[in-house]
């Protein structure tokens, strides 16, 4: 989605954006390191096209997985302690 669309959506009455959180970490050597974006990805798309009047916003990535953090390819947020 593009910024217009965006406007587009906003200016026809739109209020609701879906707005899902995938972390980037391992998942095993068989899939691949953004597999929870993947998902959050798809069933925000699903959720919003269910709601009809709704928008899809891009999946926010980092996680806190810091216990992934012996895999390279993991981004990880540190808790706030």
């Amino acid at each position: 989605m593009v910024w217009p669309e965006v406007e587009s959506a906003l200016e026809a009455g739109t209020r609701t954006a879906i707005v899902a959180v995938g972390s980037i970490e391992q998942h095993g050597p068989h899939l691949p390191l953004n597999m929870d974006t993947l998902d959050g990805d798809e069933l925000s798309r699903r959720i919003a096209s269910a709601l009809g009047d709704a928008l899809a916003a891009p999946t926010i990535r980092p996680g806190c997985s810091g216990h992934h953090m012996e895999f390279p390819g993991t981004i990880t947020v540190p808790p706030r302690r």
